[in-house]
């Protein structure tokens, strides 16, 4: 399995970090004490800086400049990671989650991880809040994280996802986008009460996201599953990922996903970490941490697995396994 982590500052290290837990794979440096962004962005090996280059075409002895195009490079490298239009306005690593030390300085979030992808041309921060999502009145926690990314490519703009784990498996469960039109203009600006006015509102989002995700989880728990409504969540899950087989080719009794990921998944919904707790077990929850467990611990991920987890197919699977429980919800 690639993971796709780039170099640090001046090629020295990978381009990671985490607090406290081991950092992803081995890879990168862990720290054993809250960090600031600035201290986060040290360690990952993110301390590096973008600027714009001119582009040419090269024709026979002729040098050719390109007028409305320039290229975004690494100054510490030289690498080039993307082609952008000549306005193109760069958001330095620095700048593009400052804003965020606001929640960390006032004890509402712990910098957790942060890392870039490929050359560096992508790049993300991840913070752990203090408190939990409950499943009812259970032990079964879900911790809150914000995964806040931006990239120098001209195809990656800064967003912001509230990302919440199940402690119990330690399985990433459906991303929900926060959509923080404000985010660049204050990644931009050295006025302090707007960052406190940034951080503020962006904390009010997620607490009211984790708010109503933890309702939904709640009425998941309470929707109890047998083999045949198992199976018929499963297929409306596969039914929505792009690329799955089509229903029309299959046998009467054929499941749209293939044999080994139907037994994969069925192990995992019998087998898998916290899938015993009353929450879990022959339920709804249940069958959909069977799959968010399935897409991050069992699938098989051609190329850069956290790249498809976060991003990608990954997310796509998990999406389809969340409006597919919504649905059945609904019904019950």
């Amino acid at each position: 399995m690639a993971h796709n982590i780039a170099k640090g500052k001046n090629g020295k290290k990978d381009a990671y970090f985490g607090v406290i837990q081991p950092a992803w794979h081995g890879l990168g440096t862990t720290l054993d004490h809250v960090a600031t962004a600035e201290e986060a962005i040290e360690a990952a090996g993110l301390d590096f800086t973008i600027k714009k280059m001119p582009l040419f075409i090269q024709y026979g002895k002729k040098r050719i400049p390109i007028d409305n195009r320039v290229a975004t490079v690494r100054t510490d490298t030289s690498e080039y990671l993307g082609v952008v239009g000549k306005d193109y306005g760069i958001l330095q690593n620095a700048k593009a989650f400052e804003f965020f030390d606001v929640l960390v300085d006032k004890k509402e979030a712990i910098y957790h991880t942060a890392g870039a992808l490929g050359k560096g041309e992508r790049v993300w921060i991840l913070a752990k809040l203090p408190d939990y999502i409950r499943i009812g009145k259970t032990d079964d926690v879900i911790e809150k994280y914000i995964l806040i990314y931006h990239g120098h490519d001209g195809r990656t703009s800064v967003s912001i996802c509230f990302t919440p784990v199940r402690v119990v498996c330690q399985n990433t469960l459906q991303q929900a986008m926060i959509r923080a039109t404000n985010l660049v203009s204050l990644s931009h600006t050295k006025n302090i009460e707007e960052k406190v006015k940034g951080a503020s509102e962006l904390l009010g989002l997620v607490n009211k996201n984790s708010s109503e995700m933890g309702d939904i989880y709640t009425a998941m728990s309470r929707v109890k599953l047998n083999s045949d409504t198992l199976d018929e969540y499963l297929n409306n899950v596969w039914r929505k990922i792009p690329g799955s087989r089509n229903e029309d080719d299959l046998e009467d009794d054929e499941m749209i996903m293939s044999e080994k990921t139907y037994e994969d998944v069925i192990n995992f919904m019998e087998n898998g970490p916290g899938q015993k707790i009353k929450t879990a077990n022959g339920t709804l929850f249940g069958a959909y941490n069977a799959v968010t467990g399935w897409a991050d611990h069992v699938k098989d991920y051609k190329g850069d697995k956290l790249k498809s987890l976060w991003f990608n197919g990954g997310q796509l699977i998990k999406k389809a396994a969340y409006s597919s429980a919504i649905e059945l919800i609904k019904t019950n």
